[in-house]
């Protein structure tokens, strides 16, 4: 009868069924690049959750794109002054992107309750920090017409 044992060789071992199997051994190590790639425990393989449908959908209105913004350009040129206007913008926001509306800071509202000495201390820091002397930024403050015609040409935003 024949036992399960490793052959002194190393080769394969023989079981009683007389199958014949590899010996075995330790699974290889990966390469880098492969073992970067295997998912960790609770990791989705498909993060975003976006389809093959999606993939493709984006990729056919890529390359319909050309086509579509030849026929925007078309339109903007409509007797019908709605249909230009709805092709003019929508041209102005692929080229430009949408504008943004202004975030609402209240800062509008402080600066209106500011005393006519606080608003000045104010503006003297701000052009302070855009490079002017502090004695050219009280000048400025104070209201010297030359001063602030030459500040104009020499300051910088912070």
């Amino acid at each position: 009868m024949v036992g399960d044992h490793d052959e002194p060789s190393g080769g394969r071992v023989r079981t009683i069924a007389g199958e014949v199997r590899p010996p075995v051994s330790a699974p290889k190590p990966l390469h880098p690049a492969l073992a970067a790639n295997i998912w960790k425990p609770g990791q989705s393989g498909n993060p975003k959750g976006l389809s093959g449908a999606y993939g493709e959908a984006v990729s056919l209105a890529r390359h319909a794109a050309p086509a579509a913004v030849r026929r925007l350009i078309e339109l903007m040129h409509s007797d019908d002054e709605r249909v230009a206007l709805v092709a003019s913008n929508s041209i102005l926001d692929r080229a430009l992107g949408k504008p943004r509306p202004a975030p609402e800071t209240g800062e509008n509202d402080e600066i209106a309750r500011l005393s006519d000495a606080e608003l000045s201390q104010r503006l003297v820091a701000y052009l302070v920090r855009s490079g002017l002397s502090l004695r050219r930024a009280q000048m400025i403050a104070a209201g010297n017409p030359s001063e602030m015609r030459r500040a104009r040409s020499t300051c910088s935003p912070p």
